[in-house]
């Protein structure tokens, strides 16, 4: 799956996963650790040079694994090794890339969830040998937003209190960005350490986003995010026998293929004539994939709501028939591809 180059964030959790399907126990603001504290003295420079941990080389959590890392360990990690490991595109072009770049002097709440699902990720690999590194920047991402923009995710009444935040939100694009990747980056935090409560929550969240602001944003990495979430929304749908509400915000799949039609060239935009001619040579190339694999997560969110209920025989024909066209469209895209080479 790594090297699949419409990847930049789709598929995303660790194939090994181990999945607890016990619900975690309600989060609050307390239930994480001081956003202030810092980490260890101790922990600074006894990490080896590079991550890229092969599957027979795992550790598990009882073999020398370190309980937390440095702030500039992790963005070693994720510079390094997480920018490219799920985008086959070039390090150097790709969403990941982005989002550090753009948002490290402005949005240190958005830094800090990649920390936290870095730290997620080292955990998931035996690396670090607890949850707890993560937890602490899942904790001050949330301060941090909390401080910078007066987003409480995490008050009692959140669904108010986020609607009338994000109203004042909304004419700042930059901060409207800036929170969608951190929602993004939350719940991958979350499914990767299998918090089933707040994994939902963020979901959660993140439609009621769609709902006030809508997800038609021309060529805006709000836009983006929302496809992206689109997976992950599904996936947990299947799992855990919740609702697709993302994709419904979305306009199912016809809203998705919009969002992705408005979406797709956005680094193109942002970089202009920076963008290097083979990137764009390459995007367009794998974009007939891409469209492919949007079309079936729109597929997955109709299965998901007839989940555990009766039959539903028109469903199953629609399903067929969208799985047929897909493929058909897919293959001639093929042969279209090989006879330009």
């Amino acid at each position: 799956m790594e090297g699949l180059p419409w990847m930049d964030g789709i598929f995303d959790s660790y194939l090994d996963q181990q999945w607890d399907f016990t619900p975690d126990l309600a989060v609050s603001a307390s239930d994480f650790p001081n956003p202030n504290c810092g980490l260890s003295a101790n922990t600074l420079g006894q990490v080896s040079a590079g991550f890229n941990v092969p599957n027979s080389d795992r550790q598990s959590p009882s073999s020398a694994s370190l309980s937390a890392v440095s702030d500039r360990v992790l963005a070693q990690h994720y510079t390094q090794n997480l920018t490219s490991k799920y985008s086959s595109k070039e390090r150097g072009w790709n969403n990941h890339t982005y989002f550090f770049n753009r948002f490290s002097s402005s949005h240190p709440f958005v830094i800090s969830s990649l920390y936290a699902w870095t730290a997620a990720h080292l955990h998931c690999y035996g690396a670090l040998g607890s949850e707890v590194n993560a937890l602490e920047h899942y904790g001050k991402s949330i301060a941090a937003l909390r401080d910078q923009l007066g987003i409480h995710l995490l008050a009692e009444n959140v669904t108010e209190e986020a609607s009338q935040t994000w109203f004042q939100l909304l004419a700042q694009d930059d901060d409207l960005d800036a929170v969608s990747v951190t929602l993004y980056f939350l719940a991958w935090t979350d499914l990767l350490l299998s918090r089933q409560a707040s994994l939902k929550q963020m979901l959660s969240l993140e439609a009621l986003l769609l709902g006030i602001r809508g997800p038609s944003q021309s060529h805006s990495l709000y836009v983006r995010m929302a496809v992206w979430f689109c997976f992950l929304d599904a996936r947990t749908a299947l799992f855990y026998q919740g609702n697709d509400r993302i994709i419904q915000s979305m306009g199912d799949d016809s809203g998705l293929m919009i969002a992705l039609e408005q979406s797709h060239d956005f680094l193109q935009r942002e970089y202009t004539l920076l963008y290097p001619k083979e990137e764009r040579q390459w995007d367009e190339a794998h974009r007939p994939l891409y469209v492919a694999t949007c079309r079936l997560v729109g597929l997955l969110g109709k299965v998901s709501r007839s989940h555990g209920g009766l039959p539903d025989e028109s469903l199953e024909v629609g399903v067929r028939e969208s799985l047929y066209d897909i493929r058909l469209v897919s293959r001639n895209d093929d042969e279209k591809g090989r006879g330009g080479h």
